[in-house]
């Protein structure tokens, strides 16, 4: 297979804005242009993170709503997500859809934090996701992580 000369344009805007002292808003727009001998492709991420934090709570409340679409895998878009401590999520977004997750943090004793994540892919552009043993028969991708965290 030759190699071939790829260009790649990324354009990220990011906008945070402390609506009241409990919550914070961010707004992310992702946009790729790829051209590649005659080839060009195109996509865009846009996402709304809301980040409720209420003073002398134990909780607090982290989710984004988010709409994406590119022409094909070459042209997919990398959009850090908040996850469980000590992990990451850098999910990969091609094809079209909406994405959704939600992380919840409960502070129950003082040395032990309760965290719940759950995430939803819902794709407009296929009826399968994957392939061979990781074949999802639907158009719909999640997973739910819960973690005990102890501080000594």
């Amino acid at each position: 297979t030759p190699v071939i000369s790829t260009d790649r344009t990324y354009f990220n805007w990011q906008l945070n804005y402390q609506a009241l002292s409990w919550l914070s808003l961010r707004s992310r727009i992702y946009l790729i242009d790829r051209k590649a001998e005659g080839d060009r492709q195109y996509g865009y991420f846009i996402g709304q993170d809301f980040v409720f934090r209420p003073e002398n709570a134990k909780y607090s409340l982290t989710f984004r709503y988010a709409m994406f679409r590119t022409d094909a895998w070459d042209a997919r878009i990398y959009v850090y997500e908040n996850d469980l401590p000590y992990t990451f999520s850098v999910p990969a977004f091609n094809g079209a859809g909406s994405r959704f997750y939600a992380l919840f943090k409960l502070s129950t004793l003082g040395n032990a934090d309760i965290y719940l994540r759950y995430a939803l892919t819902h794709y407009t552009d296929r009826t399968e996701i994957s392939s061979g043993p990781d074949l999802i028969e639907g158009n719909n991708k999640s997973d739910f992580k819960v973690m005990l965290h102890l501080n000594f």
